[in-house]
């Protein structure tokens, strides 16, 4: 909780007419670093001799807290991980195994074994290409939601509603698709060359 209030009436209120702490608030957590090497610097030329800390170390089971997230996102990525690699590998070769007739036929043809592979390579590819277009709308779509809509709610130190907050990260889209196309090919060769 915290309460605002004139320094003279907490001192009052405290029956003392110092402080032991003065925290100062950042915009940005980034100018941490540089606004303790400025304030070290200030406060030393004013002959004061004052301890200047981090955030971090004033806190330190916000890093605990992290941790604990980071473990528990961490299972929760695997497990989701685990279940799309299993569901991308299982409908490829099922489309493989589903149309050897058609391989068959394409060999009868005079397709060679690499063109086989190279064509399911290919539909594997757009169908991870297409899938993993779908999952971004869908992200963006949700999160465009989230931000119409605004839902609130309230972190277990705070004692008001915030604001809840998504943020996309470009790369980490990116890199998703790039992984599921590549994991879309890899799983379609493999069958496709027992099929050919």
């Amino acid at each position: 909780k915290v309460l605002l209030m004139p320094f003279k009436l907490a001192g009052k209120l405290y029956d003392t007419e110092s402080a032991d702490r003065l925290t100062v608030v950042l915009h940005d957590v980034a100018d941490t670093g540089p606004m303790k090497k400025n304030l070290q610097g200030l406060l030393a030329s004013q002959g004061l001799d004052v301890e200047v800390e981090r955030w971090e170390k004033l806190n330190p089971s916000y890093e605990k807290i992290i941790g604990m997230f980071n473990v528990i996102f961490g299972f929760i990525f695997v497990i989701v991980f685990v279940i799309v690699v299993l569901s991308v590998i299982n409908t490829i070769g099922m489309a493989v195994v589903e149309r050897t007739r058609e391989i068959g036929t394409l060999r009868a043809l005079g397709l060679r074994h690499n063109g086989i592979i190279a064509m399911f390579a290919t539909e594997s590819a757009l169908l991870g290409l297409v899938g993993s277009a779908g999952g971004m709308m869908l992200t963006f779509a949700c999160w465009l939601g989230i931000r119409v809509f605004k839902p609130m709610w309230i972190p277990p130190t705070v004692p008001r509603p915030v604001p809840f907050e998504v943020h996309i990260v470009p790369e980490y889209i990116f890199a998703s698709l790039a992984c599921l196309v590549v994991l879309a090919v890899c799983a379609a060769i493999l069958p496709a060359r027992r099929a050919a």
